[in-house]
């Protein structure tokens, strides 16, 4: 007799085993909310599971056409990360920050509005700048990084500044801030609005040519 309960007790622990879900003790819903008695195979068309009303990660735009293993490493689904860089290899080594989202959707990579982001920057694009080249800025722009670069004129106009001539900025003795003297919405760099109050041009000395 206690041979055979020990029997039973071992049979019981058996089946709870083996009865226990592999998605871990997370999750709380019903195993045919996605598999049907004749195979655990999953028909996500008729599945009652709602990834985007009972998770925090809603399966929108090209997220919604992958396999649950695309997402899931794991059959337990909680350890799963939200984070973009997760999943995806972060091909811009770390120069724009982790957040993906702040440039592309998950519809596509390709960024349409690179110039209204760019607004929100330290660095405005105005002016001129509006049709520069990314290259321009970014030496590493062909490999998609894009570290902090200095923004002062003179890191990108020194050879503008040294070459000029009507006036010649350095005999004249100019500053290198170049707004100082320059607009920066201005799409070309004249005519230049220099404040010549240490000497005002006025009667005979009113003259257009430096």
């Amino acid at each position: 007799m206690r041979g055979l309960s020990l029997f039973l007790i071992i049979t019981l622990a058996a089946s709870i085993g083996l009865a226990q879900s592999p998605h871990g003790p997370g999750l709380k819903i019903d195993c045919a909310s996605c598999h049907v008695p004749t195979s655990w195979k999953i028909v996500r068309s008729k599945m009652k599971f709602d990834h985007d009303t009972e998770t925090s990660f809603k399966l929108n735009g090209q997220h919604a056409s992958l396999s649950c293993a695309s997402g899931h490493k794991s059959l337990v689904f909680s350890d799963a990360k939200t984070s973009c860089n997760s999943c995806h290899r972060d091909v811009h080594q770390g120069s724009l920050g982790p957040d993906c989202a702040r440039c592309h959707t998950s519809n596509s990579w390709l960024v349409v509005n690179i110039q209204d982001i760019h607004q929100s920057t330290r660095f405005p694009l105005v002016g001129a700048h509006q049709n520069v080249d990314c290259s321009s800025c970014y030496s590493g722009y062909s490999r998609l990084y894009f570290p902090p670069v200095n923004v002062a004129c003179v890191t990108c106009h020194s050879r503008d500044y040294y070459s000029a001539t009507e006036p010649n900025h350095v005999q004249a003795g100019f500053s290198t801030q170049c707004q100082g003297c320059h607009n920066v919405i201005d799409v070309s760099w004249g005519p230049a609005n220099f404040n010549h109050d240490i000497f005002p041009l006025v009667g005979g000395h009113a003259i257009q040519n430096c």
